[in-house]
Formats: C-alpha cells, sequence, structure tokens
C-alpha cells in the first residue's frame, strides 16, 4: 500500500503507530490492514522505533514483525495488541 493514500483526510482523522522496537537489518515490521487486504511498510522510523505516519483512525489492522536468526525463517515470538490513542 502506498503510504500516502491516507493523506487527503483531515489530520484529526489520521494518527501515528509506533512500535517500540529499536530497528536492526534483522527485522521486518509491517502493517497489514484487513479491510483493504493490504500491508504498508514503515514509514516513520526513529533510532529507537519503528513507526507508521498518517494512519486513518480507526483502521482495521494489525502489526506483523519478522525476526531473522542465523539466515533461519522467522519465528512468531509474541502477539502485540494495539490500542488507540486518541
Amino acid at each position: 500500500m502506498n503510504c500516502d493514500r491516507f493523506l487527503e483526510l483531515p489530520e484529526n482523522k489520521r494518527t501515528n503507530i509506533i512500535v517500540e522496537q529499536k530497528p536492526a537489518d534483522n527485522i521486518n515490521i509491517s502493517l497489514v490492514f484487513t479491510e483493504f487486504k493490504s500491508m504498508m511498510a514503515t514509514n516513520n522510523n526513529t533510532f529507537e522505533t519503528y513507526g507508521f505516519a498518517n494512519v486513518k483512525k480507526e483502521s482495521k489492522c494489525y502489526v506483523v514483525a519478522l525476526k531473522y536468526e542465523d539466515k533461519a525463517l522467522p519465528k512468531l515470538t509474541k502477539k502485540l495488541q494495539l490500542h488507540p490513542i486518541w
């Protein structure tokens, strides 16, 4: 999904989603939208977190995080619960 999909919405209808995980080369994080059957790559990272900017508030979505170790297939380590902060 293109990260500017929601830019036409008023700012008060958009939010940023932060994943409290320090970025690393062996970690891949995406936001999966169930209502669009689409995925969005992170687009608002810092040195301490991954982030998704300008996401439509109340979107039906979840975060998928894959961590690769020793070139092996990634394993699911934990489920995350998203909570709105607006």
